[in-house]
């Protein structure tokens, strides 16, 4: 059979580079480099064309001017990077906020519209970004308003994740109208393509954490803006080692402020503070879930100079007080509630670092919520700290001398966490802190735990539980058992034997938390 053209070595030769090296492929699998490293995709086209049509109906041949100019040199711009692309972005949104601003055109729908459709551009264009390190480190140079604009961006893409996770997978998103064909095209062209990488949510929570430390900034979205809070009272209710804590009230409920202490005399030392601030705040920022005590926002006013991370009161307090804890009827489903809010946190990636009874609160239908994530990491990169600094009665012995676990560096992890969350259950039981009944010192206990040595299990605590707490104990951090198996193993003996409390609600019911499927039971 002829074949209806000649194929010439050349033409095959070429063909195979641009396949294995060129546009070819860069066009197929990472279609939005493509589009902006080929001038098909602008910064703000939409927007500057919606001012244009506006200039000209209120007869402003200046502005029209100038916006002319800008979409001219917007379409004959090709970027060689994602982060130059980012960076014009900058500059485009600066300027056309100044000019929508004199054309007092901020509350038109047409120019929201095309605001979205460009924002939702820049998100995307920044989540390639996570994938190139070339273009992470030209990002991370950035100071100032520069720095402030990829913050927000970064957050912003943080938090629409879910939905473009939802439309790759088929879901269809409620809009109508202009945005809703804006984005069948964004689909279209592919530019969805790479949104569902494992590790892209990681990556942005990591970068952003990073980017803040460098820039000493936090995304504008963190701060409780309007009147603000009031009623507040002067003098703190609660402190720590680092922080105090203030009661005040926003709309209307009771909230409470942590302010981190600050030393007048010490720059070096108010810089260190200031990025844990930062690194806690953002962290917190992006959990959500039931058994997490909610952020509520960053709060500048209250105390002039200081910033203040802002969460809902709980008048209940801590599990374990000075007082004791709680009744033990109530303590197997504590135990659960404390497993799921662990196995959430560990499934976003984020290690709690200080896992221990007075960090844990209770809300007022009596459920718990996981606070405190001033040494909460992620774990694993660059972010991981190597503060040293917990409570010794809780900590694992891998924190306290690496070596003794075979270990060549101090880094929290998952298991470290679970080695704590074993702590805290015999907390639970006994209201008293690990060793409480055998060593006094802290020293003392350090080279107990080190050793291998381990708290007595009292009467009060079953077998069930001193089995799971004995796992969770283990000397090798890869030997103790993961969040999944302990809710599985809690599962089985409160359904068998169900506290006290739970036969009195009908309205209650226990369910498994699977690993894919982090959603808590409610009553």
């Amino acid at each position: 059979m002829e074949l209806p053209y000649n194929i010439f070595q050349g033409d095959v030769d070429r063909d195979m580079v641009e396949m294995t090296c060129g546009p070819k492929v860069e066009e197929q699998f990472w279609p939005t480099r493509y589009q902006i490293r080929h001038g098909k995709i602008h910064a703000y086209e939409n927007t500057i064309h919606t001012l244009i049509v506006h200039a000209r109906k209120k007869v402003q041949p200046v502005l029209v001017s100038k916006l002319t100019d800008l979409l001219a040199s917007c379409r004959l711009c090709f970027h060689s990077s994602l982060a130059s692309f980012l960076h014009d972005s900058f500059g485009y949104h600066k300027r056309l906020w100044q000019i929508a601003d004199q054309l007092r055109a901020m509350d038109l729908t047409d120019l929201a519209a095309a605001m979205w459709e460009d924002g939702l551009v820049t998100i995307l264009v920044f989540h390639e970004t996570l994938a190139s390190k070339t273009d992470l480190d030209e990002l991370m140079k950035l100071q100032g308003k520069e720095a402030q604009f990829i913050l927000d961006l970064t957050q912003n893409a943080i938090i629409t994740h879910a939905d473009f996770l939802h439309i790759i997978r088929g879901g269809s998103p409620r809009l109508r109208g202009p945005r809703r064909t804006f984005l069948d095209n964004v689909v279209r062209l592919g530019l969805l393509r790479n949104l569902d990488r494992v590790s892209i949510l990681p990556d942005a929570r990591r970068f952003l954490v990073a980017l803040s430390a460098a820039c000493d900034l936090l995304p504008s979205s963190l701060f409780i803006h309007g009147d603000g809070l009031y009623n507040m009272r002067k003098d703190p209710v609660a402190g720590g080692a680092f922080a105090d804590i203030y009661k005040s009230q926003l709309h209307g409920k009771w909230v409470a402020l942590k302010r981190l202490r600050v030393f007048q005399t010490d720059s070096t030392e108010n810089l260190q503070i200031s990025r844990k601030f930062c690194r806690e705040a953002l962290i917190w920022k992006n959990l959500d879930h039931d058994y997490v005590l909610p952020f509520l926002g960053v709060d500048s006013q209250s105390f002039p100079g200081f910033l203040c991370m802002v969460s809902p009161w709980m008048h209940r307090g801590p599990i374990v007080t000075a007082k004791g804890g709680p009744d033990l009827d109530c303590v197997p489903v504590m135990i659960y509630e404390i497993a799921v809010g662990l196995q959430y946190l560990h499934s976003q990636n984020v290690v709690h670092g200080d896992l221990r009874g007075a960090n844990i609160l209770l809300d007022d239908e009596g459920h718990i919520r996981l606070a405190d994530f001033g040494l909460a990491a992620f774990a694993d990169g660059p972010l991981v700290p190597t503060n040293r600094a917990g409570s010794t009665r809780w900590m694992a012995p891998e924190l306290l001398d690496p070596p003794s676990c075979g270990l060549e560096a101090f880094q929290r992890t998952f298991a470290s966490d679970i080695y704590s969350f074993g702590c805290v259950g015999l907390e639970l039981y006994t209201g008293k802190p690990p060793f409480a009944e055998e060593i006094f010192s802290e020293g003392g206990v350090l080279l107990k735990i080190v050793k291998g040595d381990r708290p007595k299990f009292p009467p009060v605590v079953p077998e069930w539980c001193c089995q799971i707490i004995s796992k969770c104990w283990l000397h090798i951090p890869v030997n103790r058992p993961r969040t999944e198996s302990i809710i599985e193993s809690i599962v089985k003996v409160v359904k068998r034997k169900p506290p006290r409390f739970i036969l009195d609600d009908p309205d209650f019911e226990l369910q498994y938390v699977s690993v894919n499927a982090f959603t808590s039971p409610r009553r």
